[in-house]
Parts: C-alpha cells; structure tokens; sequence
C-alpha cells in the first residue's frame, strides 16, 4: 500500500482530491463514509471515507475480454482518505505498480497506466493543499503583521499571542504554528 500524509485537514483534502479526480477525468463512482456507517452500529472512529473511483478508458479495456474480466473485483480503484488518532489526514491506496507486477500482457500494462494517472491524481492533490496552506499561512501573517503595525509595534509581541493560539489550536497541520511552537519564536523576538 501507499500512503501520503496531507498538509490540510480531512475535509479540505477530501475537496481537493475529488475536484483532481473529476479534473483528471476519472469518475467518482461511489464515497463510503466508513466512521459513519460504524457509528450506527455503536463505533466511534476517526473519519475514514474510502472513494471508488474509475475511468471507463482503462475499466472499459480490462472489461471488454473474457480473459480479462477475473480482475473485475479490483475495478474501480479505491483510495481512501483517513485521519489518525494524532490529527493526521493520509491519502491511502493499493500500490498498483507493484501488484501490475504479478500480472501480465495487457492487464499489466492497464493497471500500470492506470496506477500512474491516479498516483499524478494525487500529487497534483498534495501540491494543490500545499500551495492553499502556503497561502493560508502568508495571509494570517500578514493579516498579524497589519494587526501589530496598526498598534505601533514593529514585531510580534505578547497581544498577539492570543491571536495566534486560536489560529493555530484549530490547524493542526500546522504544526510550525502550534501555540507552543508560537510562544517559542515569540520569545526569540
């Protein structure tokens, strides 16, 4: 399996990761909320949702032969979006190079494709979250920094830390902005 871990948080990457896919011109077939279903039956989880996705260029090969149709049960593919214990979002996935591997002649080379568009699905993903993070953080320094100059204070001092404490308590992504970091390069100041 692969496993990437997110820069954002569960719900923006699971935003990011459909608009790529739909962009990327695969289908979302199906979303199953995993933590969801679990709760009715009386289990509490982190969120876990597992995303069937396809494109009828690569199904539409392996499907259209009899000799082919014994890997019916891996179409479509599957990734799944979960958050850890600790806050981690991570994007998993079946390493499908490896297992194209055991497979041979045209179903080798389909998932071979395929595997690799979805695997380019998912950086584009993890560039995408990145880069609105990046933004997301210059735009809460400067927004500090407007806040700061207003008050005559050329640097960080100790009013802001309350601004940041909650900015950074509810991102925890962040980690370079997690109060504790915060207090730390404040006192540097």
């Amino acid at each position: 399996f692969l496993e990437d871990i997110s820069p954002a948080n569960f719900p923006k990457t699971l935003d990011v990761f459909r608009e790529e896919v739909k962009a990327g011109g695969w289908t979302i077939l199906s979303e199953h909320n995993m933590a969801g279903i679990l709760s009715t039956k009386g289990y509490t989880l982190h969120p876990v949702v597992v995303i069937e996705v396809c494109s009828g260029k690569y199904s539409a090969r392996l499907l259209a032969k009899d000799e082919h149709r014994h890997v019916v049960s891996m179409i479509p593919c599957r990734v799944a979006v979960y958050q850890t214990s600790t806050g981690k979002v991570v994007i998993s996935r079946m390493n499908t190079e490896m297992f194209a591997g055991m497979m041979s002649g045209e179903v080798a080379e389909v998932m071979r494709m395929s595997g690799s568009e979805m695997e380019a699905i998912i950086k584009k993903t993890l560039a995408d979250l990145t880069r609105n993070n990046l933004l997301d953080t210059g735009r809460m320094m400067s927004w500090l920094q407007a806040q700061t100059h207003e008050a005559g204070s050329p640097r960080l001092d100790f009013p802001c830390r309350s601004l940041i404490r909650p900015w950074a308590a509810n991102r925890p992504e962040q980690s370079s902005l997690r109060p504790q970091k915060a207090d730390e390069e404040l006192e540097q100041h």
